[in-house]
């Protein structure tokens, strides 16, 4: 039987060795593209949606203040403000409820009351 320390500096024990590193470093790579592929389309949906939601809210906002200025002519700055503020929930409420609503002043009671 031929001693370990002699089979390991054999030439042909150190091409076999060589070519296990490079399939493992090949089989490495692909296992980490793929991972990292994963994780970057996972990451990339997330961070999309989260900016699509926002932008939808601020644009919901944005769009209830022109309602309003529309129906009451001037809105002070700090009523709509005020608004630009309003979380999604209660966003959807004042869309409702700003078609009852008169004048500014019921505007402010109105965020008075939910706030």
């Amino acid at each position: 039987m031929i001693p370990l320390e002699q089979l390991r500096e054999s030439s042909i024990y150190q091409l076999i060795l060589q070519e296990g590193k490079a399939e493992g470093l090949k089989q490495g790579l692909e296992q980490g593209l793929e991972q990292g592929l994963e994780q970057g389309l996972e990451q990339g949906l997330e961070r999309g949606l989260e900016q699509g939601l926002e932008q939808g809210l601020e644009h919901e906002r944005e769009m209830i203040v022109r309602q309003l200025r529309h129906k009451f002519g001037a809105l002070p700055d700090a009523l709509a403000a005020r608004v630009r503020a309003l979380p999604r929930k209660v966003l959807e409420c004042l869309a409702e409820d700003l078609l009852d609503m008169s004048a500014a002043p019921d505007l402010a009671a109105w965020l008075d009351r939910i706030e």
